[in-house]
């Protein structure tokens, strides 16, 4: 029983200093950043999430703008995070000072999925770089190879027929819109359409429509914040991942197939135009060139 009693204090013990630890670190964090616009008074360790409606936060920010002005600070655990709210504070924030304020934020989810490749979720000189090669890319299947136009014609066609086909009943053609739309992303990065029964094609998609889900979800928000702790616990986001990882793996073979068969004067899709890009430097590059092929899909 003493022994059991003994174990029992020293583990409040730690428990009490690790706690006071972490207010000590919360404190020093929030203190260290410098002046920042005024807000609500964080919670040491949570910051402000406890105070934000996760379904409409727009409401306590606006709630917030009323009384602090429209540019106020609130704390996502140890992270500050700057609002601007009202017309006239973002025409002169983003237009004002465009270039101090045209960068991306990492969020760790994102950056997880994206390993910071592609061009939606990337800044700076990658960016900027990826970005020119994809719209030269686009241009020159636009002028050159079959037009981007024609490949849109060709699925709207499928799409009516399959629209042809529910005649006299009711249907939702929501799934009909998000495969086409789909399909001519596809043939523009892969060179081809898939049927939309084809196993590959309804992985793809699910995929891509699983990162969204989980990235507007609140567990795709905690994780932004506890990034390190919510990879411990089980959950749907284990699941996306191993799903990305596997889209790149498909990604990955449909580039190494084309290695020694592009045509350097007539790339057929995106992914001839990347490895034709990296060429010798595919060794090197590999890991970009996929993640990037894997980004055209998103």
């Amino acid at each position: 029983m003493d022994i059991t009693l003994t174990l029992t204090n020293v583990l409040y013990v730690v428990t009490a200093g690790l706690v006071l630890l972490l207010l000590w670190k919360s404190q020093r964090k929030q203190s260290s950043i410098g002046q920042l616009p005024p807000g609500p008074t964080p919670y040491p360790l949570l910051g402000n999430i406890l105070q934000i409606d996760v379904k409409e936060p727009y409401k306590y920010y606006l709630k917030l703008s009323k009384k602090y002005g429209s540019v106020f600070t609130i704390w996502l655990a140890n992270s500050p995070v700057v609002i601007i709210s009202g017309y006239q504070a973002l025409k002169d924030t983003m237009i004002g000072l465009g270039e101090e304020f045209s960068g991306r934020a990492t969020y760790p989810l994102l950056m997880k999925i994206t390993l910071g490749y592609g061009v939606l979720s990337t800044s700076g000189h990658h960016w900027k770089e990826m970005r020119r090669f994809t719209l030269m890319t686009l241009k020159y299947f636009g002028m050159v190879r079959r037009s981007i136009e024609e490949r849109v014609r060709e699925e709207a066609e499928k799409l009516v027929e399959m629209f042809k086909k529910c005649k006299g009943s009711a249907f939702s053609p929501a799934d009909m819109l998000s495969n086409t739309m789909a399909n001519v992303i596809c043939s523009i990065v892969f060179g081809q359409r898939f049927e939309f029964e084809d196993p590959q094609f309804k992985f793809l998609l699910q995929t891509v429509n699983s990162v969204f889900t989980v990235l507007n979800s609140p567990i795709g928000q905690i994780y932004n914040v506890f990034s390190k702790l919510v990879s411990l616990f089980p959950g749907k986001h284990h699941l996306l991942f191993r799903d990305v990882d596997k889209a790149r793996e498909y990604c990955k073979r449909q580039a190494k197939a084309r290695i020694n068969n592009v045509d350097p004067s007539c790339p057929q899709d995106l992914i001839d135009a990347f490895v034709e890009l990296l060429g010798c430097r595919w060794s090197i590059s590999e890991k970009r060139c996929i993640c990037c092929i894997w980004h055209g899909c998103v």
